[in-house]
């Protein structure tokens, strides 16, 4: 990693990976000292549009907090799953902050940082992340698959179960549809514990919908230094696990009229 600005870790964070309605894109300047994660700037804004407007949302931001370009000593960028243009987006800005300085790049699955926060939970259920994809599906996330799943031939983990992500809205009110239920998922609700019991099965919804800031600073900075304690990459390669998770094939097709002839040398 590059070499802290007076023992203090500047970090630039995105998350641009929604799909929900209204979703938005954040972007925020944390410090890390010591044992310490604090926030010096934060800034949402729609994802819709993200594409044209990251850039200029980043510079505006480390503007305003008084900060460089060069002294951020890392980006963490969540990498999915959920929206390909607001994945792209980010990774895209943040490869190009990579090239154009020592800065590192920490990429984070959506499942990567909340699974394990959910394994802490005492209760000793077994952890799902439900991310809302498009065309009414859940991408599931479990310690063992992630897969994507319409809702009207949902299959979730036949077990008891603890959930986390921002895909519980739309599994809420589809259970509540008990006509619409695969066999699999027919069960009732028992509203006070937030719990779906199916069979054997039982669900136990959390407001643990998508990671924090510190969450991500914490997870980005634990996984860059555990690389670096097995040399997983030498100093020179400051870019770990930078691809997009895609559970979905990209939806980028050649033009009907194919690629445009490379230009004349």
């Amino acid at each position: 990693m590059a070499k802290p600005h007076n023992n203090i870790f500047k970090i630039l964070v995105m998350n641009a990976a929604s799909v929900v309605e209204n979703a938005e894109a954040m972007i925020a300047l944390a410090q890390y000292e010591g044992e310490t994660v604090s926030l010096t700037a934060v800034r949402h804004f729609p994802v819709k549009g993200v594409a044209e407007n990251l850039a200029v949302e980043v510079r505006t931001l480390i503007e305003k907090a008084h900060w460089s370009i060069h002294q951020l000593d890392m980006v963490i960028v969540v990498t999915g799953p959920g929206s390909f243009t607001g994945v792209r987006a980010t990774m895209a800005l943040a490869a190009g902050l990579g090239l154009g300085s020592s800065v590192a790049l920490v990429g984070l699955g959506l499942g990567e940082v909340m699974i394990p926060l959910l394994m802490e939970d005492q209760s000793g259920r077994f952890p799902v992340c439900v991310i809302q994809a498009r065309r009414n599906r859940l991408f599931v996330l479990t310690p063992s698959e992630d897969y994507a799943c319409p809702l009207e031939t949902l299959y979730l983990p036949q077990e008891e179960c603890v959930l986390a992500g921002d895909g519980m809205t739309l599994l809420r009110a589809f259970l509540h549809q008990e006509s619409a239920l695969p066999n699999s998922l027919r069960g009732e609700w028992d509203e006070k514990e937030e719990v779906f019991i199916a069979g054997a099965a039982s669900y136990r919804f959390t407001p643990y919908v998508t990671p924090t800031i510190e969450q991500l600073v914490i997870a980005g900075l634990r996984k860059y230094q555990e690389a670096l304690a097995v040399s997983f990459f030498n100093q020179n390669k400051k870019w770990l696990d930078f691809h997009p998770h895609y559970i979905d094939p990209p939806e980028a097709k050649r033009p009907q009229s194919g690629l445009r002839p490379a230009p004349e040398p």
